[in-house]
């Protein structure tokens, strides 16, 4: 399965490649950094990155952004971020418009929206407890404590963290929600 992975930087990068592999097993990822980080950059770049994803023989594209306040503290699933609404109604948006591939089928499209950041779910990989709390603390808080004020590599600390965060589900059953359901909608697809 080739997979283009639309994501905002490193630690999200190296947390997506790591479920991607253990969900959808040997897949080939390719990483597509958005220009700028922020809800107004994916959204200007989500047409764009839909067609890329087409045109390149993908077979899914999976697209990340943080849903940061554009959700409650108590909700029960991600789809109710108004967030996460407007973009996937744009993404299927632009599928629509896609033309037929013969003997590939129609790209598949997959949100990763962890309900405050990534790092909610790399700390919760970290320090165990219900992955629900982790959902709910300061995704600037979450960051320093993961990366330093300021934050200082990232990119070196993100991979082991994404392994920790692997070796964590599958040893505690109290997974944060909105991981739970990327992994859900990672498994449809198969």
């Amino acid at each position: 399965m080739r997979v283009l992975l639309a994501t905002e930087g490193y630690s999200d990068e190296s947390v997506a490649s790591a479920l991607l592999t253990k969900v959808l097993g040997r897949v080939a990822i390719v990483p597509k950094r958005f220009p700028a980080r922020g809800i107004n950059a994916l959204e200007r770049a989500l047409t764009a990155t839909v067609r890329a994803g087409h045109q390149g023989l993908f077979d899914l594209l999976v697209v990340h952004f943080d849903l940061d306040g554009s959700i409650a503290t108590n909700f029960q699933s991600v789809a109710e971020s108004i967030r996460y609404q407007r973009v996937r109604a744009k993404i299927d948006e632009a599928v629509g418009t896609l033309p037929f591939r013969a003997g590939i089928g129609p790209l598949k499209t997959v949100l990763m929206t962890p309900a405050q950041s990534t790092d909610s779910w790399i700390a919760w990989g970290r320090e165990n407890k219900d992955g629900r709390k982790w959902e709910r603390k300061s995704r600037h808080e979450l960051k320093r404590k993961l990366f330093g004020d300021p934050p200082r590599g990232v990119k070196e600390k993100s991979a082991p963290l994404a392994n920790g965060l692997v070796s964590q589900m599958r040893s505690n059953p109290q997974w944060p929600i909105s991981l739970r359901e990327f992994i859900e909608d990672l498994r449809k697809v198969l």
